[in-house]
């Protein structure tokens, strides 16, 4: 085949019927070639296999900006969900895997933010050990406060990514843990 994206274009979207790999809608001028495998999740940014027509879908312009770097399960969830439920049920499911990705951000970002002032709070004590007035400091403190700043608590690692975060959480009990089951199934 070719190698144009334009010759790309037409043959996935030919493939594909004519209709969206998301939300099963037909496609007009507004097709774009999706990534299945999100072009962030290669380590290798010049390997080959990045734009194989494997790894190519035909998708609206604004399927494909919403699904963006989403892992492969996700987007083939998405796919399925489009196919058999239809593009209602796509969007609906979409918005859904949206609002638990920004609440995971949100609950990293406060994770990074109590990781961070524990290292401040670490290295000021570290710091200023040595300093005479920040022993007389300790000295007024008393011996409870004092033995907190002495000896501080190691900081602990920076928060994984949000993908880093959901490989290693167990995923009992929520709807992606009925996914894993369905899928591991033969």
């Amino acid at each position: 085949m070719p190698g144009s994206k334009a010759n790309y274009r037409r043959s996935l979207v030919h493939d594909q019927n004519g209709k969206c790999f998301y939300c099963f809608l037909r496609m007009g001028d507004d097709a774009t070639i999706e990534h299945f495998k999100s072009r962030s999740d290669f380590k290798d940014k010049l390997d080959p296999a990045i734009n194989k027509y494997g790894n190519l879908r035909a998708a609206h312009s604004k399927c494909n900006s919403m699904v963006g770097n989403l892992p492969v399960e996700v987007k083939q969830r998405l796919h399925l969900v489009g196919k058999h439920e239809g593009s209602d049920a796509f969007f609906r499911e979409l918005a859904r895997v949206n609002r638990i990705a920004a609440k995971a951000h949100k609950k990293n970002k406060k994770e990074q933010q109590r990781a961070h002032r524990a290292n401040v709070a670490y290295d000021y004590a570290n710091r200023h050990k040595e300093d005479p007035a920040y022993a007389a400091a300790l000295a007024r403190l008393g011996p409870g406060i004092a033995d907190l700043f002495e000896n501080p608590v190691e900081p602990q690692q920076k928060p994984q990514g949000a993908r880093q975060l959901a490989a290693t959480t167990p995923r009992q009990g929520t709807v992606w843990g009925a996914w894993d089951k369905f899928r591991a199934k033969p």
